[in-house]
Formats: structure tokens, sequence, C-alpha cells
């Protein structure tokens, strides 16, 4: 079998070859610590002299150490010189073939406190590639991970042909694992359902062009919002439920993430259907994970439309009130400026005939008598009075339905029927999760979706998800159900509830519940040390003494800054002791803005410097 390479043979190259210094970075080389000082001035010979100097700093680099003959010619030059040792004193093959290589690699790593690469080290990568491949992690990132691993452990890096066979193992291993599965657990049933995807005999009753595979047709997600995309959406959707709901305990059997699940479908939806895979059960694999991907990816396709859906009818019904606002702003106008000018009318006649009333030096008779002429010059008859009280009853009967909003809950019931179109059948397919989603909500969905989004004669329909005013006009004055409206609020609830997370879905990505994403409680109980091992958090082990730890350090730290007030400049305290910073003053010297140090003031960049 053909070798595997996950890096580009130039990628290869650099790896495992020392870094490349210019001029400033070689001074690491001889920028020795004191122990390594006194170990060069036990050694004699020049050529483990060179060498040492070469492996400690290309180790102190990139923690790795290098075969001898691959150190670039520029860097031995350098050494000797500093070293004022003859290029020709120095045998790199003799040095690369002796003990004295291995001799100052293990001095390099105890004393640096690093751990040579042993077949401990490496069984516990490859357990660590086993849980990568679990991830399905890409081959070259997964180089670099377990590279990052290996330093945050102190470990002494290989080769890249180890590493490749380190990672190549694992994935077939995790391959193998997964055939394995199938092999034992695909039964008759769920292998003739899977094989039916790739069946595109024709039957008789069919014309003699050539009929599409059925896997084929699960492939496109129409994205059409009128209701015959949506239609087809929700038909799609219930042929991935059926699928996956019968190969359910199988998938579940395999484990595979997220990625993984992307990775196989990925496969599946970039390559003819005839040539997915030659290995049967390798095949299989794919068109499990394909059913997976695929009725969740169109779960979150449905969810998409029931939000757009209800968003745009929302809008719509907004846009309506206001047309109609404008619309009637004419006659509001009018009635309201009547009202207005009639009301200072009756303020102005009710003041003199308070005045007229507190008259000490009128009679009684005469009281009357001034206040009958003031009701005659202000036209208070009964007459019109009436007219102004039917002209208080229509501004009432305008502002009533605006204040208690009866006219948008009018407008949101006309409007039911449309929605209802786009989004009735989407709430009675999806999955949602019952454990994690508010529980009023999910009473409303399921009864919804168990009489199939009519109204039941036996029991009755819950309505605590809704608020007491929607509670209110959901019912008419008689007490009976206004289905349409209920209806529109259940869809916008379940709109609402998505956005915010109090409502998550089982056949969804993107609306799951957040323990999803997280570790199992037992699985962290069992598995707690490992974890912290892993991510090399063993030290905080202990919450209480690393909180201890670090409150210290902050005190300290407030104590030290708190302390330099006095001295800074920039301090003043006022009479109470306080302290408060100088206001910035503009004719302080400033640093160059950034603008100024990247264009000249001229305002002119030659072509040349562009080019350079």
């Amino acid at each position: 079998m053909a070798r595997r390479d996950y890096l580009s043979p130039e990628a290869r190259v650099r790896f495992d070859a020392p870094p490349q210094l210019n001029s400033s970075h070689r001074l690491i080389l001889l920028d020795l610590p004191v122990w390594a000082e006194t170990y060069l001035a036990a050694t004699h010979t020049p050529t483990a002299k060179v060498g040492f100097i070469l492996q400690l700093g290309y180790f102190r680099v990139i923690t790795r150490f290098f075969v001898p003959d691959r150190f670039p010619p520029e860097d031995l030059e350098w050494v000797c010189t500093q070293l004022q040792i003859a290029r020709e004193q120095v045998d790199m093959h003799t040095y690369m073939v002796s003990r004295t290589l291995y001799r100052h690699r293990s001095v390099i790593l105890d004393y640096l406190g690093y751990h040579p690469f042993t077949p401990i080290h490496r069984a516990d990568l490859q357990r660590e590639a086993h849980l990568l491949t679990h991830l399905q992690t890409r081959p070259a990132v997964m180089l670099d991970i377990l590279v990052e691993y290996l330093r945050k452990q102190r470990i002494e890096i290989p080769t890249y042909s180890q590493l490749r066979e380190i990672i190549s193992g694992a994935m077939d291993a995790f391959d193998e694992h997964l055939q394995e599965i199938i092999r034992q657990y695909l039964t008759s049933q769920d292998q003739a359902l899977l094989d039916e995807l790739l069946d595109n005999t024709e039957s008789k009753e069919e014309s003699a062009i050539r009929k599409r595979y059925p896997l084929t047709i699960l492939k496109h997600i129409s994205q059409s919002m009128q209701p015959h995309g949506i239609a087809e959406r929700v038909d799609l959707f219930r042929q991935l439920k059926t699928l996956f709901t019968q190969l359910a305990p199988l998938i579940a059997r395999l484990e595979l993430t997220d990625d993984s699940i992307q990775y196989y479908a990925q496969y599946v939806l970039d390559s003819r259907t005839v040539l997915l895979a030659e290995r049967v059960h390798e095949r299989y694999l794919r068109l499990l994970a394909f059913i997976t991907y695929q009725y969740l990816s169109v779960g979150d396709a449905l969810i998409l439309t029931l939000k757009k859906a209800v968003a745009g009818l929302l809008n719509d019904c907004e846009d309506s009130l206001k047309e109609e606002y404008y619309q009637n702003r004419h006659t509001t106008a009018s009635l309201v400026g009547q009202m207005s000018r009639r009301a200072d009318v009756h303020i102005d006649a009710l003041t003199q005939i308070e005045q007229t009333i507190y008259q000490p030096n009128w009679t009684s008779e005469q009281k009357v008598a001034q206040i009958q002429q003031i009701l005659e010059r202000k036209r208070l008859s009964s007459e019109q009075l009436s007219i102004d009280k039917q002209r208080v009853a229509e501004i009432t009967t305008i502002n009533q339905p605006i204040d208690e909003r009866t006219d948008y809950y009018l407008a949101l019931e006309k409007l039911s029927f449309r929605l209802q179109l786009r989004v009735s059948a989407i709430v009675q397919e999806l999955v949602f999760d019952q454990e994690s989603s508010h529980p009023h909500l999910v009473k409303a969905i399921a009864y919804y979706q168990q009489h199939k989004g009519e109204r039941g004669n036996t029991l009755p329909v819950p309505v605590e998800f809704l608020s007491m005013a929607e509670q209110q006009h959901v019912y008419t004055e008689k007490g009976k159900l206004r289905v349409s409206l209920y209806k529109v609020l259940l869809f916008r609830a379940v709109r609402d509830a998505l956005r915010d997370g109090t409502l998550t879905v089982l056949s969804s990505y993107e609306h799951r519940s957040v323990d999803e994403y997280q570790i199992p409680r037992a699985q962290w109980k069992a598995h707690r040390e490992e974890y912290l091992r892993r991510a090399n958090l063993l030290h905080h082990n202990q919450p209480a003494k690393t909180l201890v730890a670090l409150n210290e350090r902050l005190n300290h730290q407030f104590a030290q800054t708190n302390g330099g007030l006095v001295a800074n400049p920039q301090v003043f305290f006022d009479a109470h002791g306080g302290w408060h910073l100088h206001r910035y003053r503009a004719d302080e010297e400033q640093e160059p803005s950034v603008s100024r140090q990247l264009y000249p003031a001229s305002r002119v960049i030659s072509l040349r410097d562009v080019l350079l």
C-alpha cells in the first residue's frame, strides 16, 4: 500500500530540518545557561563542542533534535568562528554515529526538564491520536495538535515519520472500529433500507427515461419560501426522519461526532452515487453519516423557514396597521380637533359657573339666571351635549383597540391562514427536546402535534405559554377559542423561544440544548482526572486552592499598585484623601500617530518602494 503523507514535500523537509536562523537568531546558540557553560568547559574535542552547542540551541528553539548531517553549513561556520575552531577540525559524520551524540541529548533533556520520547510516551501519543480521530480532525491539523501536546507535556518531539505512523495507525484503527460496529449491528432490514437508496432500477410502468437514485433526491434542499417549496422541504425532512428513526440505534453505537458525521456525509454529497465506495461497510458508514447530517441540516433549514415566515407575517401585520392608521389620520384629526374645541367651551363654561356660584352678594335667583345665560351663550343645550357625548364615543372606539392592541390581534387572526400554510407542517414534524425546553410551550407543541394542527374535542387547549393579555384576546367574550389567532401566537412563541434558547430541537444542529455540547456529568465524574491531565490542568485539581492563590496574587498586585499612587505624577489627592487622575492636556508632547509613521509627509510613495 502506498505511504500516506499528510504534509507537502516542502513541509516535510522543513519539519525534519533544523530551523533557519538569521544573524540575530544565531546569538541564542551561544547564549548558554550556566550549566551548559560548565558542561562545555569539560568537553575537549572541537566536534563535540560544536555538536553540543547546535543541538542545545535547536532544541531550545523548537524542542526537537535533528540529524547532524542536516545542520546548516552557515550555522556550523558561525559557531566555529565564535569558538575560534577551524572548520576542518569538526566532523559531523563522526559525531552522528558516536555515542557522544546521544549522551549530549540525554544531558540536554535532563537539564531542560524534558523527557525523551520513549515507547511509553508513544503509547500515550497514540491514545491522544485516537481521540483526535473520533473528532475527525484533519491529519495535518492532527500533526500540529500532537506536536503541541508533546510540548505542553515537555516531551521530546520525534521525527515526522514516527508521527505519521502514529496518525496512520490511529486512523486505520478508527476506521476498522467503525467497520466492525457496522458488521456486527447492521441488520438485514437496515441493510435493505440503505441499499434502496442506491437502487435506480426501473419498474415496468416507468418510461425509458433513466430513474434517478433515491439518494440523489435526498441531497437537494429547496430554498423557496413559497408554500410548495416549503412543502418539498417538509416532505424531504419526513423521509429523512423515517430513515433516521429506523437507523438511530446503529447510528448511536457508532458514537460519531458532528465533525465526523460531516466528514463522511460530505463525501456522499460531493460524489456520484455509483462511485460512493467500493467496500460495502464503508459505503454503509457514509450513508449512515449522510442520513444523520442531512436530517439535522434539513431540520435547521425548516427552523430558518419558520423564523422567516413568522417574522414576515408580523412585519406585514405591523405595516398594514400603520397603513390603516395613516389612512384614518384625517378622520381622527377632525374628531380630536372638534373634541378639543368643545372641551375648551366646556371648561370655560364651568369656570364661569363656578365664579357665579361663589358670588357672595347675589341671590339664588340671580345666580340661576346667570348660569342660564352662560349655558345659552356657550350653546350647552341637551342636544349639543348629546352630540359631544357621541364624539367622545367615536374617539373611544378609535383609541381603545389601539390601546388594548385589539386591532393588532384581529390583524394577526386575518393573516393566520397564510402563516399556517408555511409553518404548520414544520411545527408538526420537528422533534423538540422536552427535557431542556420550556415546559408550558412544549406542552402546547405536543398538543398541536398530537392533534395534527387541529383542535381536539376532549382535552382543553394549553394556553399557559401565553401572557395574560394574550390569553384574554385568544378567547371571545363568550369564552370561545379563536383558533386562528391561537395558532399565530403559538408559532410566534415557538419562534421567540428558538431565538432565546428556551426551546431546543433534537432534529437540528444549531438549536440543540447546551448540554449536548458539554461532557455528560456522569462521564465527567468518571474520567475527571484523565480530562485534567490531557488539558495539563492537574495542578488546578482543587479549585479552592487555585482561587486562594489567585486571590493572593490579585491582592498583592492591588497593594503594589495602590502603594505607588503617592509617587505617581499623574495622580493627585483631594481634601478628603481620595485620589484622582490629572486631566489630559492637549498641549503635551504626543507620540507621532500611526498614519504619520506609515505615510510620508509629502504624501508621495515611490513605485520602487512599493515594489520592494
